[in-house]
């Protein structure tokens, strides 16, 4: 999946579109979000982190290990509550890709 977050069609596109609509909804913040993206693998702190401070959440052990490596502030997912408390974020993000 890294190796192909930057170039592969749907990221770019994704992240186009995303890119909208955060500004358009969110512009009263001023870039100044706090923001969780949730399923990370450490790929959309870059793009996200134009908007503000950005957090990840994941319940992969290996996703964890690989967001650290690359510096990004993550957490591990354990059950349904994601672990950051009620109201202390202003975006949310869950961004998957299945590759069925």
């Amino acid at each position: 999946m890294n190796r192909f977050e930057h170039e592969y069609w749907w990221h770019v596109g994704r992240r186009f579109i995303l890119t909208r609509l955060i500004r358009k909804y969110a512009a009263c913040f001023k870039n100044d979000l706090s923001i969780i993206d949730v399923g990370c693998d450490g790929g959309n702190f870059e793009f996200l982190e134009n908007f503000g401070r950005v957090f990840g959440a994941d319940n992969s052990t290996f996703a964890i290990e690989y967001c650290r490596k690359k510096g990004r502030p993550v957490k591990l997912v354990t059950g349904n509550a994601l672990p950051f408390p009620d109201a202390s974020s202003d975006l949310v993000t869950f961004l998957m890709f299945w590759n069925i």
